[in-house]
């Protein structure tokens, strides 16, 4: 039982992962270009663009703070990007 838990548990984490919005957004794309298909519409594009729009989301989520303003990482140049050395008497 417990491989049964341990596999089960590797799939979870390597279909959801962090994310479990952008793998639903996955299975739903994958639902309607079925939908789609099944009702006689040429829809091999709509994958892609889905799971593009997906990937966008989820990216733009990730480094947005709260207020929804995009965080920077700190460039060179920037305070606090490298302590400043030591000055000996």
């Amino acid at each position: 039982m417990r491989r049964i838990k341990a596999f089960g548990r590797f799939w979870w984490d390597f279909v959801v992962g962090d994310d479990w919005r952008a793998a639903a957004g996955v299975v739903i794309a994958i639902g309607a270009t079925a939908a789609l298909v099944a009702g006689g519409v040429d829809a091999w594009w709509l994958l892609p663009v889905a799971v593009a729009t997906i990937l966008w989301v989820s990216l733009r989520r990730e480094t947005s703070d709260v207020t929804g303003n995009v965080r920077r990482a700190p460039g060179p140049r920037s305070r606090g990007a490298l302590p400043r050395p030591r000055s000996r008497p």
